[in-house]
Parts: C-alpha cells; structure tokens; sequence
C-alpha cells in the first residue's frame, strides 16, 4: 500500500518518489495478472474445443435405435399420453435439436394420444396441437381416449374436437369415449379399423329408461372390425346401442336386467366379465337370454356396498337364465347361485363342468366345491 496521502504528494519529493516506485510497483503486477488472465482464457477455450468434440454415447446411437427408445418411453396404450406434460412426447422436443429431429419423424409417438375436454375455454389450443399429432402420426393406426367429467361441457367444447377425430376415423384402431350423453352421438363416420372400445355417458342413466328403437342412440355401426367393449359404469343399453351381434369380449358394470338386454344381443360372446350392481335398483323382469355356444370365459361379481345384497332373487334368476355349453372359466359372486350353488353350476353346462371356478362372497363350505367338481381348479373366499 502507498504510505504518503496525495495532498503529501504536492508537498514532499520523497512522497512522490515513493509513488513513482509504487507506480513501477503496480504495472509490474498488472502485467503479471494480465499474462494470468490470458493464460486462463486460453485454458477454458481448450477445455471448451474439448467438451465440443466429445459425443456423449446417446447421441451417437442411430436414429433408428433412439426412435424405438423414444417408443418405450411412451405409457402403454392404456394409459393414453395427453397432449402436453412430462409424460407426453412433446416433453422430447425440448430436449435438443437431434432429439427434436427423431422425435418428429417417429409417427408411432404420436399416434396414441389422451384428450380432457372441459369448459375452460382452452379448446382452439387443444385443436390446434390434436392436428399436430394427426400430422405427425403419418398413417399410424391411432389409439385415442377423449373424456369429459363435466356434466356441464358445452357443444362448442366437443364438436370440434369429435369433428378433427372422426376426420382420421378411418385410421382409429382402438379408442375410449366417455362424454355426457347428449356428446356421444358426435362419433358416427366408418371405422373399419376400430378393435376394442371403452364408451359410455358420464352421468348416471337410470336403468328403468327405455327409449324406442328409433330412438336410440347408435354408435359404431360402421365399425366391421369391433370385437372387444368395456362399458362405462353409466351405460344403460335401452338407451345406447351397440352391434352388440359381433363382439366377442364384454367388460361392464351392470344391473341385472341391463345385463341380461346385452347378453340377449350377443351370440358370439367369447369373454364375460359384469360387476352386477345392487339388484334392488334392477327391474324384476329379466328377458330370456339364448345358449351362449362360445362363452368360455364368464365372471360374474356383485358389486355392492359390504354385506348382502338383500334381495338375490333377480340375481338367481339372471344366472338361472344362463346356458354356457362351452364354459371353462366361471368367477361368481354365490349370491347368483342360490340355495344349491353346486347344481346352479352343472345346470349351466350340463356336459362336464368348467376346469376353473372362483366362488366369491361364499357361504357354503370350500369342500363342498372341491368334492363336486374334483378335476377343476377351484377358489372359495368366504363372505
């Protein structure tokens, strides 16, 4: 440090010899700091050319591999990406220009898609990324859900959306639809593609509505490839139809007599699987249902609150109604069998008896059944 003020320097010549030495002092240091600072400049522009040439292993994978890896990175087709967000293939756009490029020319990604419909208002952005997709998906079959849970969602929310789907309906290979029930009716172009579906009305449809013939609301009746339905839990099949004729796989959640409308319809049935709901909500009279030559498959719960259902005579009788000549698999609730659960089974298949039962929501003793059908794998859970 200078040992003399500056006002010395005006006064003393030893003051300002001694600030012409601190002078020489202080160039001589920044001369020294200057040849640091470019001796440090010189070393981050190498390490800088260093990290530039070097290829992390990722990115030298051909575009074909990081393609499929970008595929398994999606969810299954079950749980439908949405358009937007970390789970979405848009999140791989951001990444960098090489994952952008691939991403872009994979039209699997965006060929499986999850769309919310709601009355937010934000529906031109929804279209407007939907075409991107579209665009981007080449000719993928598409795999779509489009869900509403709003009672309140306005036409002007769904219309468009269903108009820019049924454009690409051709292409729909399998899809999910729960909208109000007033919306279902927005899907009704060809879809020679579609396999499986998920459909239904999001508000609750009382099971003593009938409606004509005429006056139901069809859906899918261009859809020669429709093998394999799960209905929503509001689906009430004297209000919506179904080529219920061609299917061979039904999921559904149903009361007796809606269970037994569909069965009526459905000769080719392979699979089966209905959570019957509380039959004292279900209509008495149960139709006559003709022999289920293909059923294999047929699992049969009561979906209820804990205890009883009460009242199992419309779950007897829906059962009673039942001729399943090629069954091999049964889950039953025994409250569909009544007092005689082991004869309730043979009646259903008089030649032999399924090679696998489940008895839920049992009160009859484990042993009966094991003894009565000796060469069958059979479950018993108590009540």
């Amino acid at each position: 440090m200078f040992a003399f003020s500056l006002s010395d320097i005006a006064k003393s010549a030893v003051a300002r010899s001694a600030a012409r030495d601190r002078i020489a002092e202080l160039d001589l240091e920044i001369e020294a700091l200057h040849s640091a600072f470019i001796q440090r400049i010189q070393e981050r522009k190498h390490l800088s050319q260093a990290l530039a040439s070097y290829s992390y292993p990722v990115v030298t994978l051909p575009a074909e591999i990081t393609s499929e890896i970008f595929t398994q990175f999606l969810p299954s087709e079950a749980e439908r990406p949405s358009l937007v967000g970390p789970l979405s293939p848009s999140f791989l756009l951001q990444i960098c220009r090489q994952w952008r490029d691939v991403a872009l020319t994979t039209p699997a990604l965006w060929s499986t898609m999850n769309l919310d419909v709601d009355d937010s208002g934000r529906q031109d952005r929804q279209l407007h990324v939907l075409d991107c997709w579209f665009q981007r998906s080449g000719h993928c079959p598409l795999s779509i859900s489009i869900m509403s849970w709003s009672e309140q969602v306005p036409a002007a929310a769904v219309t468009p959306l269903a108009e820019a789907i049924s454009a690409h309906a051709s292409r729909i290979r399998d899809m999910e639809i729960r909208l109000p029930y007033e919306r279902l009716g927005c899907f009704t172009n060809a879809m020679p593609l579609l396999h499986s579906v998920t459909v239904g009305p999001t508000q609750f449809l009382s099971a003593s509505i009938h409606v004509s013939e005429e006056l139901q609301l069809k859906l899918f009746a261009d859809a020669p490839s429709l093998k394999d339905v799960v209905l929503s839990n509001f689906f009430n099949p004297f209000c919506i139809a179904l080529p219920w004729s061609q299917f061979t796989s039904l999921t559904a959640s149903l009361f007796c007599n809606e269970a037994a409308e569909i069965l009526r319809q459905s000769p080719i049935l392979e699979i089966c699987n209905i959570d019957v709901y509380d039959p004292r909500r279900s209509l008495p009279t149960i139709s006559s249902i003709p022999p289920l030559s293909s059923l294999h498959s047929l699992r049969l719960v009561w979906e209820g609150e804990e205890g009883s259902p009460g009242d199992v005579a419309s779950l007897e009788q829906f059962f009673s109604t039942l001729a399943l000549p090629a069954l091999e698999s049964l889950v039953v609730s025994e409250y569909f069998l009544g007092d005689d659960p082991v004869a309730a089974i043979l009646a259903r298949r008089p030649q032999g008896y399924p090679r696998r039962i489940e008895i839920y929501d049992a009160h009859t003793e484990d042993g009966v059944f094991t003894m009565a059908f000796p060469n069958a794998e059979v479950s018993v859970e108590s009540a």
